[in-house]
């Protein structure tokens, strides 16, 4: 049917095509690959990086992910990166200053793909705001390295974004967003709560989907986007029909052409089927 001639979806993955548990439903996973048989790419655009999210890619077969929240984009068709997005060193440097100046906090910064963390934060990482399944997943990947802020200053190596968990206190989040608004050149956004993500005014979703859909000839209106969370605002700004899932923020909601149900209960699934088939 495909009554909106989409021609690529693009969802997001936590709180969308991942249930709560970590888990791919079944459905999703096959209408995924009735997607791909009607030749209809399907990207996932999540705020993870890529060694975070590659399991997701083999469950989905997917050709192209947007990773870091639009920092990277990575076509695996060619096996080439069309895109990096990077905050300028000078920048980062002093937003790892204002960041490590609080106390408990989790701090990490991604440098060329890979996260970086002060070793005395390490006691912090059992207690992150992150769902415990991609905590687990995710610890062990963590570079810990002596001296945070002077390894960030020495480093030749590119910052593709920061993040900092304020271990479940608000007032520290929107105090930190505050101070770094004062800077040039960056934007912050929340992906998860209390996790800040701090890139690039060049990166986010929807920038990003924007570079994408050039990159393969496809006409934004022809692109369909799905998501639950402020880090999915432009991108479902962007797309040609925009979807929130039943669990995503009110004013996510208020954005979108469709709501269908949570990511706990097929949403995904009901919206495809619902556009396309």
């Amino acid at each position: 049917m495909n009554i909106k001639n989409i021609k690529m979806l693009v969802v997001d993955l936590d709180g969308t095509s991942l249930c709560s548990n970590q888990s791919i439903s079944q459905k999703t996973i096959d209408i995924f690959k009735r997607l791909k048989e009607d030749n209809i790419i399907t990207v996932v655009a999540t705020g993870r990086m890529p060694f975070e999210s590659v399991f997701v890619r083999e469950y989905l077969n997917l050709d192209y992910m947007i990773t870091g929240n639009g920092a990277l984009i990575h076509d695996y068709i060619e096996d080439k990166q069309i895109f990096e997005g990077y905050i300028e060193k000078d920048v980062s440097i002093k937003i790892v200053d204002i960041i490590t100046s609080y106390d408990m906090v989790l701090p990490m910064t991604f440098l060329d793909g890979e996260p970086y963390c002060g070793k005395k934060f390490e006691k912090y990482i059992l207690q992150s705001t992150l769902p415990e399944g991609y905590i687990e997943n995710f610890s062990h990947h963590i570079n810990y390295v002596d001296n945070y802020n002077i390894f960030i200053r020495n480093t030749d190596k590119k910052v593709n974004k920061i993040f900092i968990d304020t271990l479940s206190s608000k007032d520290i989040s929107y105090d930190v967003n505050n101070k770094l608004s004062m800077l040039p050149s960056i934007k912050t956004v929340f992906s998860f709560k209390n996790i800040l993500d701090i890139l690039s005014i060049a990166v986010d979703k929807g920038k990003s989907l924007e570079r994408l859909a050039k990159y393969l000839d496809i006409d934004m209106s022809n692109v369909m986007a799905i998501g639950d969370n402020d880090n999915d605002i432009e991108m479902l700004q962007a797309a040609g029909i925009s979807v929130a899932m039943g669990n995503a923020n009110d004013n996510i909601k208020s954005i979108a052409d469709y709501v269908v149900s949570s990511n706990d209960n097929n949403g995904v699934f009901e919206a495809i089927n619902q556009t396309i088939y």
